[in-house]
Order: C-alpha cells, then structure tokens, then sequence
C-alpha cells in the first residue's frame, strides 16, 4: 500500500513538531480510506514508538509546565487533539479495579498520554508549591479536554489531593499568614468532592484556634466566611452553635442596656454574626439574653416617667 509506504517514509524523516503533524494527517488519510485494515493490523504501531520518542525529547527540552510559554502548550494540545482522533479506539473495554488499564488493553493514545505525557506531571507536581494553585489549574483545565477519564482520575486521586492533604496536616490556623481557602478553594471546580475528607481536620484546627477567641476580635469571621458555602449546611450550622454562639451568649449576657450612656459596640460584634450563625440560634439568643433586659429598661423607665 503505498499510503503505508508513505507512513514508513515520514517516520524515518522526523525531525520536528511540524513533522509529527503533518504525519497524523497521513494516519488520518489511512485511518479514513482503509478503516478495517488499519485496525485489523494495527497500522499504529508503525507510528506509535517514534511518535513516543520525539514527543518525550521534545517535552524534555521545551516544555515548563508551571511557567512555561501558553502559546507553545496550545500546540502541544492541539498535536494532541489530532493524534488522538487517529489513535483512540473507542471498543477497547478499560475497565479495571485499579482504575489504571494495563499495558495490554489500553489503547495507543492512552499510552502517549500515561507514558510520554504523564511523567513530565508528575514530576512537575513533586515540585510544586500546593499554595500556588493557579499555573497547575490553569495547565489542566487547558488540558482536560485531551485527556482520557481514568487518567484526570489518577491526577487529581493519586497526584494533587495527597499534595494538598499534606499541606492541611501542616496548616496551622493561628500562625499561618496565608489563609488556607486562599490555594485550597480554588481546586473546589476540578476537585469537587474529592475536597470533603479534608474538611474534617480544617474544622478540629480551626475549632482549637477559636478555644481563646473573643467576639471583640473580628478576624475569626474573616477566617470562618469563605468556608460557609463549603461546608453541607448541616455541618456549619453544628460548628456554629458549637463554637460560635456560646461566646456570643456570653457576650449578651454581659450587654448592659442603658439609655443614657450606651455602649453598642457589643451589640455590633453580636449582630455582624447574623448572616452566618443559625437564625433560630440568633433568635434564642436574644430570647434569652436581651429582651429581657430590654424589656426591664423600658418598664423602669416608664416608671420614672410617671413619678
């Protein structure tokens, strides 16, 4: 066939990117015209080890993942994009308990991203700082539409969340300059879910931090705010009444009302809580502490007024 006999030529005339697209379109051409035979012989396999190698160089030299050039990624993605429409093959069954198919069944364009493409990540992962979350997220929304399901797995499973773990086991609420949901909340589109186990220590350190807070002290909302519609609903309203409203109970209970010379900056840090502790827990509160008090002011006062 002479189109095989131009496929075998092109391989052995490799030199740069430009040639490894113009030798997709000659797969292209011999994937379209002669479909059952490129499958029933595997015509791939003519492309895919030199395709891995010149890849695997180029990346080598010219590729950052974190800093690198965004106009050069797009071509990168865009050789991708074209390499897979030839080489994916979608009766391939994938499945497997490990979530990784093995050599055997997975299809070449799986292997060019698990083998050529998947070890520049890695190693730029193991360096990456987890408080700069930006270039990382960038890179793989830029990338997700390219990449295989079981493979976005693995990267944000395997790769980015025992990263981010660490950095929480290490995140210390009362020292740390940097607030935490500032490089972890914007992995919450990518990550969704995946986030929930590392909720759990997030609330032990921040409810050890608030142990000595004072309602006087308006860094705790600051701090508290971003993680309101993070938290399940259920869970926020608990920490709330849990180590919240008790201070601010306390805060109530020694709000002295008086007319004539009122002092309402307690009854300021009290209402600044209302749009995040529990409305029936706002409401009890007041029940309980001020309107009583209210209440007797403004008898005692009527009684003055009447002598």
């Amino acid at each position: 066939m002479c189109v095989v006999f131009r496929c075998e030529q092109r391989v052995n005339q490799i030199q740069n990117v430009s040639d490894l697209f113009f030798l997709q379109r000659v797969f292209e051409e011999l994937k379209r015209n002669y479909e059952k035979e490129y499958k029933k012989y595997r015509l791939w396999d003519i492309a895919v080890p030199v395709l891995h190698n010149h890849i695997k160089q180029h990346l080598s030299i010219h590729w950052n993942i974190l800093h690198g050039n965004h106009d050069h990624d797009y071509e990168l993605i865009d050789l991708f994009s074209k390499w897979r429409e030839v080489l994916e093959d979608d009766s391939i069954d994938l499945t497997n308990e490990s979530g990784i198919p093995s050599k055997e069944t997975m299809d070449p364009y799986h292997r060019l991203v698990w083998d050529v493409w998947m070890p520049f990540l890695r190693n730029a992962i193991f360096e990456w700082n987890p408080r700069e979350p930006d270039h990382l997220i960038d890179f793989l929304e830029r990338w997700l539409i390219n990449l295989p399901g079981w493979i976005v797995d693995n990267i944000l499973d395997h790769l980015i969340y025992p990263v981010l773990q660490r950095e929480v086991d290490q995140w210390n609420p009362l020292t740390d300059s940097v607030p935490i949901h500032s490089w972890l909340h914007p992995w919450l589109p990518l990550m969704k879910d995946r986030l929930e186990p590392l909720y759990q220590p997030i609330r032990t350190k921040l409810a050890q931090a608030l142990q000595n807070w004072q309602p006087s002290d308006s860094s705790a909302k600051a701090v508290l705010l971003p993680w309101q519609k993070v938290f399940k609903q259920g869970t926020w309203d608990a920490f709330m009444n849990k180590h919240i409203v008790p201070k601010l109970v306390t805060l109530m209970q020694q709000f002295i009302i008086d007319p004539r010379q009122q002092n309402l900056e307690p009854w300021n840090w009290f209402i600044s809580w209302q749009d995040m502790v529990p409305l029936p827990s706002t409401i009890a509160i007041l029940e309980k502490t001020f309107f009583p008090k209210w209440l007797q002011v403004c008898i005692s006062d009527t009684r003055d007024s009447n002598k």
